[in-house]
């Protein structure tokens, strides 16, 4: 994505703001339209010289850029008239109200009503204004779609219902559509307590691949977490008991998160949770025997495609499940 920005920034336009949508909802307040002004017509947003330098900041802290507030790329630390406003956008919620904020409060900031603010998006902004982007869509090669079409398997997605759209956004390469090779099932977790449905779910529904989508960086306490977490165990446990001797299991564990959190709502001390560590991948196959197999290190992309790999046999793409006599020639390579 940072690569596919920078083309642009470089072949088309001189950009002068940057906006990260995701901060700011669709419905917000009084308060949040203050706290948006403020931000460009203010001096208050970060100012950075080198696009490509804060891109980069913004991936070494896991941040995805549409999550950023909105910093500059010019001199000054606020829009000024003539900047260019790039919009970082991954989802396609309405931007009226976000990009009327900045147009209704231009003229009084710039004092005239001569000004030109050109914005641009990374994809296709769902507003009214007309807002020129780089692509309708933006869909990679390694979709996880695309590789889905080419090999002719089906994946179910069982996750929380209010991540179903972004999972879909994402899975098929950063576009909304009705795949038929992708599937959803809203996750609850008191349905899979019982190892039956758990059962039922991986004997029965026909897919190749099965992802459990646990996202927990929604608890709100201590106590809520480790309730969320043993009903995870719960579940792993029925899982692996439904694949043991059959199905490939991939395990991996919780990555992203730091934040501080009270114990419990009546305790209101304070704990650091922290997960920003490398990501555990616990891997299970009756077909890949330890003493002639190794799980390899790798960047977290590269799970999704070992889960495909151990359903497709292809040189289309890699897997972190080695032969070990694999690692002997990497070895020897290095030395030579």
């Amino acid at each position: 994505m940072i690569n596919y920005i920078k083309y642009h920034i470089n072949s088309c336009i001189t950009v002068g703001f940057i906006v990260g949508k995701e901060t700011y909802d669709d419905d917000m307040d009084k308060e949040e339209e203050n706290a948006l002004k403020k931000l460009f017509f203010f001096c208050s947003a970060e100012r950075w010289s080198d696009t490509e330098q804060k891109l980069m900041s913004l991936k070494e802290e896991n941040i995805r850029p549409c999550m950023a507030p909105g910093f500059c790329v010019t001199n000054a630390c606020a829009i000024e008239n003539g900047d260019v406003l790039l919009f970082f956008n991954t989802k396609r919620t309405s931007y009226d109200r976000f990009i009327k904020v900045i147009y209704d409060n231009a003229s009084w900031a710039f004092k005239t009503n001569e000004f030109s603010l050109p914005i641009y998006s990374i994809i296709q902004l769902d507003t009214a204004y007309q807002i020129p982007c780089f692509a309708n869509n933006i869909v990679y090669d390694n979709a996880l779609s695309n590789l889905l079409a080419i090999s002719n398997k089906k994946v179910l997605f069982i996750t929380a219902e209010e991540n179903m759209k972004l999972v879909n956004f994402l899975a098929n390469g950063l576009v909304y559509v009705n795949n038929p090779n992708i599937q959803f099932m809203k996750n609850d977790w008191n349905y899979f307590q019982n190892v039956a449905n758990v059962s039922n779910v991986i004997e029965n529904m026909g897919y190749d691949i099965i992802v459990f989508d646990y996202h927990m960086d929604v608890s709100h306490t201590i106590n809520e977490l480790k309730e969320q977490l043993t009903k995870i165990d719960t579940v792993l446990g029925y899982v692996s008991t439904v694949c043991e001797n059959k199905h490939s299991l991939f395990i991996t564990s919780l990555y992203g998160i730091k934040k501080e959190l009270p114990l419990a709502p009546y305790n209101a001390e304070m704990v650091t949770i922290d997960y920003e560590l490398q990501i555990p991948i616990f891997f299970f196959d009756y077909t890949y025997p330890m003493g002639k197999f190794v799980l390899l290190p790798g960047e977290t992309n590269d799970i999704l495609l070992s889960v495909l790999r151990c359903v497709w046999e292809t040189d289309k793409i890699d897997s972190l499940v080695r032969p070990k006599g694999f690692l002997n020639s990497l070895l020897k390579m290095i030395q030579k």
